[in-house]
């Protein structure tokens, strides 16, 4: 019932009584109709608290409504996906962005398991890590491959948090979803050479003082082979700096098809030298490496007739391989395959091995 509409039919009993006390003559008619006119004061008093509260209320409703569809636009129109799931990893809640980045609509998104947009090859530790989650009380993030409808995959991020009930109950999780392409697109920008298209010598460096490290614990060799065009400034100068950036490009990637197991490096390291990194691998395996070089740069068949070296170009190469240790740092290895380059550039066109008792020089090419 309104208020307002009980409030008048209080007034109007409270009308009636008084006139029933005017007209009463028994005492204890008079007495019985006072006190029933104090409570019904009392229960108008009460009427209006109700109503000063029903505002209250209402003013707070509309509030929190107001809230609610913040928050809506907001998980809705979110730049990340947000999606909410049940124990098992099914689909309960997802905004259009999530189901934008999965290229489906809305609607295909419910009631689906998560790991179904998760690419194949990933797919086996998504599950490993939703069975973690169980033992897990706060916010958990890795980073894998997750696939589109149509079979596209993209690398991405997840970020999950657990959802509980009023009891502690664990109900499900709360996921974001980042589309990491253009994060790795920079990532590798940032670790290139502009020219080459192999590592920077930044990112050389970094890879450098990491296998150094990690190799000094496993008690392996890292060796380092460093590659010099020879007679590079005169080849400029005759066909000019764009043919001899050209060149740089082609030499680049000849070098990058010879060093093919995954964690070799190729990087430039400077105008027109480069340098390769050969993590458990000794000299016997950087000079295959390095005559492999060689055999790459002949194949280019790139001329040089102003060289009195050859009338085509030619690398000058130095090589060192260590088994780090606590006693030396990576420029150790740095400055042995910068010594051996330095022999042999004295008679350009071959390779030199360093060791740490003499320096044995071999001739190809």
């Amino acid at each position: 019932m309104n208020c307002n509409i009980f409030e008048e039919q209080i007034e109007t009993v409270q009308q009636q009584l008084k006139t029933l006390q005017q007209s009463a003559q028994s005492p204890s008619l008079k007495s019985a109709t006072e006190a029933l006119s104090y409570t019904l004061e009392e229960l108008c008093i009460a009427v209006e608290e109700l109503q000063e509260q029903a505002e209250e209320l209402s003013a707070a409703y509309e509030s929190i409504e107001a809230e609610r569809m913040r928050y809506r636009e907001l998980f809705e129109f979110a730049p990340d996906g947000y999606l909410v799931t049940d124990r098992r990893g099914v689909i309960q809640e997802a905004n259009g962005t999530a189901a934008t980045l999965l290229n489906l609509e809305w609607k295909f998104l419910i009631g689906k398991p998560l790991g179904v947009y998760v690419a194949t090859e990933c797919r086996d530790g998504f599950m490993r890590q939703l069975d973690q989650l169980h033992q897990s009380s706060g916010l958990s993030q890795w980073e894998l491959r997750l696939q589109r409808r149509g079979g596209e995959t993209f690398p991405g991020a997840l970020a999950v948090s657990p959802v509980y009930d009023q009891q502690k109950q664990l109900l499900g999780w709360r996921w974001l979803i980042r589309d990491l392409t253009e994060s790795h697109k920079l990532k590798r920008l940032a670790i290139l050479d502009g020219l080459t298209k192999v590592a920077n010598r930044h990112h050389f460096d970094e890879i450098l003082e990491k296998e150094w490290k990690r190799l000094r614990r496993k008690k392996l060799p890292l060796a380092l082979i460093l590659c010099d065009l020879d007679r590079f400034k005169s080849y400029n100068d005759v066909y000019g700096h764009l043919q001899g950036d050209e060149c740089l490009r082609q030499v680049a990637q000849a070098i990058h098809e010879v060093v093919k197991r995954p964690g070799d490096l190729v990087a430039r390291y400077g105008g027109e030298e480069f340098v390769v990194l050969l993590p458990d691998t000794d000299f016997a395996g950087a000079v295959e490496v390095s005559e492999n070089i060689q055999s790459a740069l002949q194949h280019l068949n790139i001329t040089h007739p102003h060289s009195p070296t050859s009338d085509r170009l030619t690398l000058s190469i130095g090589i060192a391989s260590l088994i780090p240790n606590q006693e030396e740092t990576s420029a150790t290895l740095v400055a042995a395959a910068d010594s051996a380059l330095y022999e042999a550039k004295a008679g350009r066109d071959r390779y030199v091995v360093f060791n740490r008792e003499t320096s044995i020089a071999s001739h190809s090419g």
